[in-house]
């Protein structure tokens, strides 16, 4: 039987990782094998970094070692050919590879400098707020200016999930403005950083020097980039990857996308199973499959 279902593969971003990441897919060896081969690219005990959890936790660290497991386990799952591909954040480089637009190895060393400049760039945090609508948020954000400062909505993850990020005291008090209008929680996140925001700037300049020395094709599945939402082609990914550090990532636009376009199935390939979770919230006709362990691969 001809299996007529059109599905789409979702790679997770930084915020998935943990120590425990290549070992739930311990009976699928192509998933260590990838970890393997950063190791040589990078000259770096990686297993001892995937170990440790503050190493881990390092933007320059979790960036290429994540990128690698979702690979792996892309590769273990030999899934249907996709209609469409799409990642968050960092997980855009994890389609870009999966879809043969860029070589695994020139990914990993650029998504390591894309950690080191990210790191060096800005102090700043994030935050997580839940239950109020984006229109909200971004208003808020419009008016909160603490000590001079500033911040944005940075990722729209889903109708009733935005993150925000700015500097360490704008960020802390817009959370408080936001609980007295209806957010039933604001979750600080465990980084020192503010992605996909303004503060990025100095990051994407120096970043779009590293872009220029790649070479990019055409992908073999079409890829929706987080901040244009237009699928990639290879003379618009480096202004696409260079304004994606400093837009916000429209995953609720993207998942609107895919049904848009027909898509019934969603897989997530990687550990956490976070954008299943969010996938599900943004619409709940589409099935939304998490790859986050041996028995998830075992189960296709």
């Amino acid at each position: 039987m001809v299996n007529n279902v059109k599905t789409a593969i979702v790679f997770p971003g930084q915020g998935s990782q943990s120590p425990e990441m290549v070992m739930r897919y311990a009976a699928h060896p192509q998933v260590a094998q990838t970890i393997d081969e950063v190791a040589a690219i990078l000259d770096e005990d990686v297993q001892a970094i995937i170990a440790d959890s503050t190493a881990l936790g390092q933007t320059k660290n979790t960036q290429p070692l994540l990128l690698a497991v979702c690979v792996g386990v892309f590769r273990a799952a030999q899934l249907p050919s996709p209609v469409v591909m799409a990642g968050h954040s960092l997980g855009e480089y994890t389609a870009l590879v999966c879809a043969e637009a860029i070589d695994f190895a020139d990914a990993v060393r650029l998504v390591r400098r894309r950690g080191e400049l990210m790191q060096q760039a800005a102090s700043g945090s994030m935050a997580a707020v839940l239950g109020v609508s984006a229109e909200v948020v971004e208003d808020c954000c419009k008016t909160v200016r603490t000590d001079g400062g500033y911040v944005w909505a940075a990722n729209y993850n889903s109708p009733q999930q935005i993150v925000i990020a700015g500097t360490a005291k704008s960020v802390e008090e817009c959370g408080e403005v936001l609980k007295t209008k209806g957010a039933k929680k604001v979750v600080p996140l465990p980084v020192s950083i503010p992605s996909h925001c303004p503060l990025m700037q100095a990051a994407a300049d120096n970043f779009a020097e590293a872009l220029a020395n790649i070479t990019w094709k055409n992908p073999t599945t079409p890829i929706i980039h987080n901040t244009t939402l237009r699928t990639a082609e290879a003379a618009d990914i480096n202004a696409a990857l260079t304004q994606q550090l400093i837009c916000p990532v429209r995953w609720t636009e993207t998942i609107n996308a895919f049904a848009a376009d027909g898509i019934e199935k969603i897989y997530e390939c990687g550990p956490g199973g976070v954008l299943s979770g969010l996938g599900r919230r943004i619409n709940r006709d589409l099935t939304h499959v998490s790859l986050a362990n041996d028995d998830d691969l075992g189960a296709l």
